[in-house]
């Protein structure tokens, strides 16, 4: 059938390797501006990346919520890059939540969500989306 482009606000709704939900489906729970939020919900991606067959794929992708480049609190280009890239890496839908109308602010996050080769990696679907190789906890978000 034809692909239906929805979401799963709630992330109650988890595919299965013969069954999609939506679209993409959420994976966590509501996002925020404090500077680990993307951090964990990154990590709910995990269990949907399984190296030898991902739940997440093309016309169902894990979705851990809106991108909050440009909104990320006391963030540096780096850490808001490193959020874009993630969501890049994951194969994560790249929906941007942040004030159009900010031109100052926009004009730091354009150079981030306009990289292309950071949005050829998120495109290019090469039978596997990223997935987490090493894990660590990081002491706290860089400054």
């Amino acid at each position: 059938g034809a692909d239906r482009k929805f979401h799963n606000p709630d992330g109650a709704s988890c595919p299965t390797e013969g069954w999609c939900p939506f679209n993409h489906f959420r994976t966590s729970g509501d996002i925020n501006a404090g500077p680990m939020s993307w951090f964990a919900n990154l990590q709910t991606t995990v269990r949907f990346l399984d190296a030898s067959a991902p739940l997440s794929r093309p016309s169902c992708w894990a979705y851990p919520d809106m991108l909050e480049v440009g909104r990320v609190q006391g963030a540096s280009f780096a850490w808001q890059r490193a959020h874009f890239g993630a969501w890049c890496v994951v194969s994560a839908p790249l929906v941007l939540g942040l004030d159009l109308t900010d031109t100052a602010n926009l004009a730091s996050v354009v150079p981030i969500v306009t990289n292309p080769e950071a949005i050829a990696v998120n495109q290019q679907w090469a039978g596997h989306p990223g997935r987490l190789v090493a894990q660590f906890d990081p002491p706290a978000a860089p400054p």
